[in-house]
């Protein structure tokens, strides 16, 4: 039977989410586009990694924030699988995202 009122608190929330995706998954050709949302400008390294680990594909992407797209092109179909693709930027931060090739 006993209350207590906590202190009231300003919530701020970010106008909007940042962070990758990629489209199509599954792949069908031998193009990933990588979408950057609400990220920072700067120099990003993209790695495409096989299943046991070998490297398939690198790239450096140069953006000037905000929002892009790239197409990353891998020169060849890729065999289907199952890969990671790797994202680091400056920060040192990384994200990986699961790449399915059909």
């Amino acid at each position: 039977g006993d209350f207590k009122y906590s202190v009231i608190v300003k919530a701020i929330l970010a106008a909007g989410t940042s962070g990758y995706s990629i489209y199509p998954n599954p792949v069908t050709t031998n193009v990933i586009n990588l979408v950057m949302t609400n990220q920072p400008a700067g120099k990003y390294k993209v790695q495409l990694t096989n299943a046991i680990g070998q490297v398939i594909f690198v790239k450096d992407i140069q953006t000037t924030g905000a929002n892009s797209t790239h197409a990353l092109s891998t020169g060849s179909k890729l065999i289907t699988g199952v890969y990671q693709l790797e994202i680091s930027g400056d920060d040192n931060n990384h994200d990986t995202q699961k790449v399915i090739v059909e």
